[in-house]
């Protein structure tokens, strides 16, 4: 009986490692205008694990990967920064959430239009 318990707690301790939860997010940004972006940023809403992307061309399209392994171990909202290139008005934009300083999604899409930014979020099958 002793061996199948300890059986038993080798692989719950092995298989919560291989499912615990995932510090990274992918975010794909798009810029559906005819003006650049000079300035954009995405972070949680205090401002940690910021990435910073410069000089977004017309409908050009970046993928990049916001890491969360520094976040503080806290529930939060995540924020987009940006200013199109020539304009002194910096647009902000507070959207989705995170939770014990993981997120929650898979995938953000950032879509840049004149007048608006949209969001859209693929959630994480295992989330917690």
């Amino acid at each position: 009986m002793s061996k199948i318990c300890f059986l038993f707690v080798v692989i719950l301790v092995v298989g919560c490692q291989q499912i615990g939860p995932a510090y990274t997010l992918a975010v794909d940004v798009e810029n559906r205008t005819n003006a650049p972006v000079d300035y954009l940023a995405f972070s949680n809403h205090i401002g940690q694990g910021r990435l910073e992307t410069f000089a977004l061309k017309p409908q050009q399209k970046v993928n990049v990967t916001f890491d969360f392994t520094d976040v503080a171990k806290t529930d939060g909202l995540y924020q987009v920064r940006y200013r199109f290139a020539g304009s002194a008005d910096t647009l902000t934009k507070t959207f989705g959430y995170y939770t014990n300083g993981y997120p929650i999604d898979q995938q953000i899409s950032l879509t840049v239009h004149t007048d608006s930014l949209s969001v859209k979020t693929v959630l994480r099958k295992n989330t917690y």
